[in-house]
């Protein structure tokens, strides 16, 4: 019986140590994101107004808008406990008004 992989031939079976290495291509590549991080230090001139601001703004306006969306989560999530509660309270008094008055009957 043949079955590949197992086989003596060498034919069906697979050469593991032949697998291509996954990621970056250039060895030098810590060394050349050091220099593109220079590059831009000195193009920023470390001055603080460097156009960040916007974008801080941006990240606030955002992370109100996840909070206002997650408080009003919070309160339809709080009205429906609310509504549920109401019903099957509403529902015990239906079902204790049907069995008194069966045991009337």
């Amino acid at each position: 019986m043949v079955t590949p992989g197992l086989d003596n031939d060498g034919d069906y079976s697979r050469r593991r140590g032949t697998k291509k290495k996954r990621g970056r291509k250039n060895k030098y590549i810590t060394q050349i994101d050091a220099e593109d991080d220079e590059e831009a230090d000195q193009m920023s001139d470390g001055s603080a107004d460097d156009g960040l601001d916007g974008i801080r703004e941006e990240d606030e306006e955002d992370e109100e808008e996840r909070l206002a969306k997650l408080a009003a989560q919070q309160a339809q999530a709080e009205a429906k406990a609310k509504e549920e509660a109401e019903r099957k309270k509403k529902e015990a008094a239906e079902r204790a008004a049907q069995n008194a008055q069966n045991d009337k009957q």
